[in-house]
């Protein structure tokens, strides 16, 4: 090889050498770094704030996976105001059985009363206990995750529950409610 060849190798060398390093010097200037921070038991706050700027990176694991419903949730249900009325406490029902049952005509609704409020209190027991029932199972209940979830994910996963619990309720009603025609 000759001098000039030698040169012109060299140069070549040098070139293709610069371009390498320069594109490794853009390449690692311009790439992201993972750098892992551990906060132990962040606050809801704490979580909100780093959920904002870190959402594809944060991971939060639980310490506690499983919470049982009643930690969360409390119902307050509301039955219909007959339920809740005088005519199916029990001194309406006593009050009803009248020692004069034979004065009345044979179409007086009186002789027929008493056994109508009786089925209505007992509807309406059976409903409230069927509720205080369904409701204690689902407090006994768990939600389970492994991971901190989101407000939106939380309110969705929630929703979920009560509607299933509401969809139970009415089948159980209804089944009940037939079973009370016969």
């Amino acid at each position: 090889m000759s001098f000039i060849d030698q040169l012109l190798s060299t140069r070549i060398f040098l070139f293709l050498f610069s371009i390498t390093l320069i594109t490794v010097i853009i390449f690692t200037a311009f790439s992201t770094q993972t750098q892992s921070v551990t906060i132990y038991s962040p606050s809801e706050s704490v979580f909100k704030q780093l959920s904002l700027h870190h959402s594809n990176t944060l991971s939060c694991p639980c310490s506690q996976t499983l919470i049982r419903h009643d930690k969360f949730l409390i119902f307050n249900p509301h039955y219909h105001s007959i339920c809740t009325s005088q005519f199916v406490n029990q001194s309406f029902l006593s009050s009803l059985f009248d020692v004069n049952i034979s004065s009345y005509y044979s179409n007086d609704y009186r002789l027929m009363a008493a056994a109508h409020f009786q089925m209505l209190a007992l509807f309406c027991r059976t409903i409230q206990q069927m509720i205080v029932d369904s409701l204690n199972q689902f407090y006994s209940q768990h939600l389970n995750t492994l991971e901190v979830i989101s407000d939106d994910m939380f309110n969705a996963q929630i929703d979920h529950l009560i509607d299933q619990l509401k969809t139970a309720n009415i089948a159980n009603m209804k089944h009940t409610s037939q079973w009370n025609l016969f």
